[in-house]
């Protein structure tokens, strides 16, 4: 899964607890954020057995962003 965020500093600064919560929860997500361009990309990847966990979440993510 692939989220463009806001680049906002308040967002930039809530990553990192934000990304260690959710491997607190669960320590199969993987996490890559990346910083370019002025814009901030997280992609979460995880295990073929808990892809249906990932997919309920961009169910959520699109939801929440009116995207669905």
């Amino acid at each position: 899964m692939r989220l463009e965020l806001s680049s906002a500093r308040s967002t930039r600064r809530g990553l990192p607890n934000w990304r260690r919560g959710e491997n607190g929860c669960c320590s199969f997500f993987s996490f890559t954020l990346t910083i370019a361009d002025g814009g901030l990309t997280l992609e979460v990847a995880v295990p073929q057995e808990q892809v249906e966990v990932l997919d309920a979440l961009q169910a959520r993510a699109g939801a929440a962003s009116g995207s669905v």
